[in-house]
């Protein structure tokens, strides 16, 4: 395994340890008690600190209220679902890319028309060689425009599809969607 492969798996396993140890705390007042239907990772003074979105975007402040740190309560700036942010002392949000293990581990999609080859990487069964082959098609053949498509790519079936639904998408295409 290498020294990649390693990095990941422990930011992948770190990642699911905090996303359980966050789902299972008690609801706090007010808070909804269904499952969260879209979330985003805040760094707060070094910290990651898991958001849940109720709706497309929310502001900061409220999200980090509801999630326990309501030092900025009142910052302003809006997180979209599937966002990484880090929140710096004065509370103003800087958007960082988010790595493709911990958005796989918070159960968001990697989008097949924007991952690079180290994200699609992250994929179960995705070695270097298939994922060098996929951003190659992209490259060549233009935006898959569902996720479907990917069977276009050598070395991808209807077995490696079924395994992959429900982790990618093809929203960076007009349209894209399964």
């Amino acid at each position: 395994m290498t020294r990649h492969h390693q990095s990941a798996t422990l930011l992948l396993i770190l990642a699911l340890l905090a996303l359980a140890a966050w789902r299972l705390r008690p609801p706090r007042p007010g808070e909804p008690v269904a499952s969260c239907p879209a979330r985003a990772v805040a760094r707060l003074d070094g910290r990651p600190i898991a958001l849940c979105l109720h709706r497309r975007a929310e502001a900061l402040g409220l999200l980090l209220t509801r999630a326990g740190a309501s030092r900025c309560g009142e910052a302003s700036a809006a997180v979209n679902a599937g966002d990484f942010v880090e929140v710096d002392a004065a509370c103003a949000a800087t958007p960082l890319p988010m790595p493709a293990a911990t958005r796989l581990a918070l159960g968001l999609k990697i989008d097949l028309n924007r991952a690079s080859q180290q994200e699609l990487e992250a994929l179960p069964r995705i070695g270097p060689a298939i994922a060098r082959r996929i951003v190659a098609d992209r490259s060549r053949r233009g935006p898959f425009l569902t996720v479907d498509a990917l069977d276009r790519v050598r070395g991808i079936g209807p077995g490696l599809l079924r395994r992959l639904e429900g982790l990618i998408s093809a929203g960076g295409a007009a349209g894209g969607g399964r």
